[in-house]
Parts: C-alpha cells; structure tokens; sequence
C-alpha cells in the first residue's frame, strides 16, 4: 500500500472517531463562556447590529426585533450597555426593538415627519421633526466628537445621513435615536438596535 493511500485511511479513521470530518467544530457545542468562543471584541466577533447577529446564539429562537411596543422585546434580553447608560431598557423605535439609555418608549412617525415617543402615562410625545438641531450637535459633520464607547463594532456613524434632534437616519435605512447623556460636556449615545454608541469626550 503507498503513502498516500495509508494516509487517506488513517485521516478517514481518525475523522470517524472524531464524529466528522478532521478541523470540522460543530458550533452548537461552543460554550460562549469557553475558551473557544469569539470574544466580542475580537475582529471576528459577529457586530450586534448586523442581521447575522443573534443575542442568544440559539439558531432555533426565532428571533425577532420586532415590536409594537416595548414589552414586545423583553424576549431578547439584555444586550450589553455603555458605561453611562446602567439603566438601559427596549424602546420600540417605528417597529423595532432598539436598546436605549432611558428606554421603555414607543416612537412612531407622525403626519409632520416627527419621530414622536411616548412613554404612556398620559405624558406628551417626545417629538423630534425635521429641521430639529442634532442632540448636543454631536455628529462630527457638526463638531462633535467622534466615539468614546460601543457596545457593538460597526461603525454607524459612517452611515448617518441626518439627524435631527433624536432622530438619526442610516444610509441602511434603519433608525437610531441618539439621547444626551447630560453629563456638562457634549455627550451622549447613538442607539441602533441592540448596540450603544456614546459620542463626545
């Protein structure tokens, strides 16, 4: 018998007992608390806000970002959060499921183009419109700094295309809101999805 045709037998042998082929890793048995998950951090790590991206890594959860209101996303659990935001919880932000530093509001549009967010209890919509100033002016197109923090590695501000007041319009066509932080300095954090951004010093 050759070389070779020993070698494929013995390579056909060891990937029987290994329960499939050799350097094959069977994602459903990587512990994400294992030394062989990806870190978050990492340049391999999944973004959170990519539509690969799922919370719970589960393939058969279907998951949804979908809402009609915040409770509607409590199904996705906590997704990690800035330093400043401690606090965060979902808004549901026109329909999705968007992870904010003072959450719990439902945001739709309304007739005049404003982004309005209700916290219920009677209170007044918090509106943003068109021709609003950009919260803190925060967008480096209007001097503001670039990002601190983030939760997430995609980089979002490469597709704002406006914002005004609250609300930010990615090129993607999604919507984030960005929220002040209210620290004495302009500062505060863009929200797209389940990823936190804080911009500013």
């Amino acid at each position: 018998m050759g070389l070779a045709a020993a070698l494929a037998i013995a390579l056909a042998a060891l990937a029987a007992s290994c329960g499939g082929a050799v350097g094959a890793v069977d994602a459903a048995t990587v512990d994400a608390g294992s030394a062989n998950a990806i870190d978050a951090g990492s340049a391999n790590a999944v973004d959170a806000g990519s539509p690969d991206a799922r919370p719970d890594a589960t393939p058969d959860a279907g998951f949804t970002d979908r809402c009609a209101a915040p409770s509607d996303c409590a199904a996705l659990g906590a997704p990690l959060t800035v330093s400043y935001c401690k606090g965060s919880s979902w808004s549901c932000v026109l329909g999705r499921c968007t992870w904010e530093c003072r959450g719990g509001r439902t945001c739709t549009r309304d007739a005049g183009g404003c982004l309005a967010c209700d916290r219920g209890g009677g209170a007044l919509p918090e509106r943003s419109c068109p021709g609003d100033v950009c919260v803190e002016g925060l967008l480096p197109r209007d001097g503001g700094g670039g990002s601190a923090e983030a939760t997430c590695a995609r980089a979002f501000l490469v597709d704002v295309t406006r914002c005004e007041g609250e609300d930010v319009a990615l090129r993607t066509g999604e919507t984030c809101t960005l929220q002040s932080l209210f620290t004495g300095a302009p500062r505060g954090v863009l929200q797209c999805g389940p990823c936190q951004t804080v911009l500013g010093p």
